[in-house]
């Protein structure tokens, strides 16, 4: 994750909504959707990245689809995945990377 100053993130906003994130050493908004949850639920995020198009699914269900081309260049053409908490817990009960075909 690149010293957890780029990265991209799938995360469940507080304000009901799924949000995707790119850190380039600051925060910006991707995409943002309607999504009703609360604390304690269990949910499945996935995260797909090949090159600069993203897919961002909630439980099985696509919530984004795009192409991040304002990317620096090279500052996200690699690196590693993590599980990130900045505020509560986690209950996380599977961790899975896969090559994409």
């Amino acid at each position: 994750v690149q010293g957890m100053r780029r990265y991209y993130a799938l995360q469940l906003a507080r304000n009901n909504t799924v949000q995707l994130i790119r850190m380039v050493d600051v925060p910006e908004l991707l995409a943002e959707s309607p999504f009703e949850w609360d604390f304690g639920e269990t949910h499945t995020l996935t995260l797909e990245v090949r090159g600069t198009h993203l897919e961002g699914h909630v439980d099985g269900e696509r919530l984004f689809e795009l192409d991040d081309t304002t990317a620096p260049d090279g500052a996200l053409a690699d690196g590693g995945i993590g599980l990130v908490v900045t505020e509560g817990r986690t209950a996380t009960q599977a961790v899975s990377v896969t090559a994409l075909a």
